[in-house]
């Protein structure tokens, strides 16, 4: 009986090596993909995009944040000579949107829009065109 209980013993010891080599492989594969989907979620939670219509339903632009929270673009859809412009707030040395500032889009309604870098985070912004006479026609304000 005592070679059954050496081999019972050996089989045992192969067993709990084989254990725990799995554990820590499955441990490895949890905190990988933990750290995957960690990185991917940062990289897309925050960007935010809104697109403006005016009242009969026509597109008239778009704009938006980065996931980044530091570049903010806007994009003129509408060939009607009425710029569109992102208005955003962003951290200032007086607090949280103490900053105020506009990127338009430059070319009008050719394709391409405009996107600028701030080392400021953006917190909010809306997406808006000039209207006459003077109001200018936003969306609602968005924070990502």
């Amino acid at each position: 009986m005592r070679e059954d209980d050496e081999s019972t013993k050996e089989g045992n010891a192969v067993t709990n090596v084989l254990v725990r080599s799995s554990r820590r492989k499955l441990a490895a594969t949890v905190i990988g993909v933990g750290i995957s989907l960690g990185v991917a979620s940062t990289a897309f939670a925050h960007s935010s995009a809104a697109t403006l219509y005016d009242t009969d339903g026509i597109r008239r632009g778009h704009g938006g944040i980065t996931a980044s929270h530091h570049y903010v673009y806007a994009c003129d859809d509408s060939n009607d000579d009425r710029g569109v412009y992102t208005l955003y707030f962003a951290d200032g040395p007086r607090g949280p949107n103490s900053i105020l500032n506009t990127v338009t889009d430059a070319n009008g309604s050719a394709p391409g829009c405009t996107q600028t870098y701030t080392r400021l985070k953006i917190n909010k912004y809306r997406v808006c065109r000039k209207s006459l006479p003077v109001r200018a026609q936003c969306t609602a304000t968005r924070t990502p």
